[in-house]
């Protein structure tokens, strides 16, 4: 089986009193093909060679009961891609670090540098702040304490989960957007802060229609706008 998902080339805003996310994407017409055949060299023999969904979501809340627990967020985005492609939930307290988001996996590539990323948590325009005093992934070079966002080589599609992170204050430039500088074919951010309910049930039905109805990232997104 063969699915393909394909982004437009154009960049548009949401304003919702809900919802307001911005996508960002390079100017050329991206396919994400669930399931890549490569020629191995002879021409009746292919590699099924499945595409890396890496999905980040954590229980923030430390017992008062006044904290988000972004966990439950990457479940229906697996449920729907993993039949496609080898996605894989980073939930537990093992992946509670930066460190781990940007070091090397399988591919010799890091994590972070996945087909699909979808980061779910707390955030501002400049960096995701994952559980743990000082634990920060940021998007400028400016970082004092966590992790630098690195360059992007295979990423099609980054979603940043999380408030702000499509916010551009006083000229500076967001995370969402620095995902696309730094090579992201395509990337989706909030401009405003956003309560964890109302991005969950975005990304839901985001993931829904790119694989269930084969839609574009941009076509999927303004589905899931309509939900509100």
């Amino acid at each position: 089986m063969r699915v393909t998902i394909t982004t437009s080339v154009n960049t548009f805003v949401y304003t919702n009193p809900q919802i307001n996310i911005e996508f960002y994407d390079t100017d050329t017409p991206t396919y994400i093909d669930i399931e890549c055949l490569y020629n191995s060299g002879s021409p009746s023999t292919f590699i099924i060679h499945p595409m890396v969904a890496s999905l980040y979501g954590w229980n923030y809340d430390l017992g008062e009961g006044t904290d988000i627990n972004t966990a439950p967020d990457v479940d229906a985005p697996h449920a729907n891609l993993s039949p496609y492609i080898n996605s894989t939930k980073y939930t537990d307290a093992t992946y509670h670090n930066a460190m781990q988001m940007v070091s090397t996996d399988l591919r010799g590539l890091p994590y972070i540098d996945s087909d699909i990323f979808f980061y779910a948590g707390h955030a501002n325009y400049d960096r995701f702040a994952l559980p743990g005093l000082f634990n920060v992934l940021w998007a400028n070079t400016g970082t004092f304490y966590g992790q630098i966002l690195p360059s992007l080589t295979v990423t099609k599609l980054a979603i940043c989960a999380g408030c702000c992170t499509a916010e551009t204050p006083s000229s500076r430039y967001n995370i969402a957007n620095q995902f696309v500088i730094n090579g992201a074919k395509s990337s989706i951010g909030w401009k405003y802060s956003i309560g964890n309910v109302y991005a969950r049930t975005f990304t839901d039905k985001l993931f829904d229609e790119m694989c269930s109805n084969q839609y574009s990232i941009s076509t999927a997104a303004a589905i899931a706008k309509s939900s509100f």
